[in-house]
């Protein structure tokens, strides 16, 4: 079994050969074959969706676990980026003559942590109701 794309509509199909593909493909010209690999990474790019023989089929099951993954990786990164932030804040708190620019820069660090943390709670809020 081949795979071919269309590469005007990047739709994919599957037939046994060339000449299987040419009777039953009005636009047969516009086909490419993918390489085994291509298709491999074809399949799995579709978040929530699993592949049959009927195509693309959507999965609730899957797409929840996609989305539960994505709010993970998204809380994962402002935690990442507040410790970060307090990182800062905290070397900034060590200078004890600090310069006007500084203390402006200082400010706007404990604004940021202030709304990441928001964020943060709000997310965690969200994903324990979840």
């Amino acid at each position: 079994m081949k795979h071919y794309t269309n590469k005007k509509t990047l739709e994919v199909y599957a037939y046994e050969n060339d000449e299987v593909a040419k009777e039953y493909d009005n636009d047969y010209e516009n086909l490419v074959v993918m390489t085994e690999e291509l298709f491999q990474e074809y399949r799995e790019q579709r978040p929530g969706h699993k592949w049959s023989l009927n195509g693309w089929v959507h999965d609730e099951l899957l797409m929840n676990e996609y989305e539960a993954q994505k709010r993970a990786q998204t809380l994962q990164q402002k935690r990442d980026d507040l410790h970060a932030i307090e990182t800062q804040i905290k070397r900034y708190e060590r200078i004890k003559d600090r310069t006007e620019t500084e203390e402006q820069e200082l400010d706007a660090l404990i604004e940021q942590s202030t709304v990441l943390f928001r964020e943060i709670k709000a997310a965690e809020t969200e994903g324990e109701a979840k």
